[in-house]
């Protein structure tokens, strides 16, 4: 039997500083899962950029079992 998930992905630009923990939690509640954090910055042209230029971003990746 396979398991279906669904995925979401929030994105959050600096000066954020990120999800809160009660924000995360507020997720885990309703059935979702943390399964990656990614950060890295972005030019102007959205272009990976190295670290000392761009602007931060923090992508984090959701899943939860879809129900039947």
């Amino acid at each position: 039997m396979s398991k279906k998930w669904e995925y979401i992905t929030e994105i959050i630009e600096a000066p954020s500083v990120g999800m809160t923990v009660t924000e995360l939690n507020s997720r885990g509640n309703v059935g979702w899962e943390l399964v990656s954090v990614r950060e890295y910055n972005k030019t102007s042209d959205d272009t990976d950029a190295d670290q000392s230029t761009g602007r931060l971003i923090t992508e984090y990746i959701f899943k939860r079992k879809i129900s039947k």
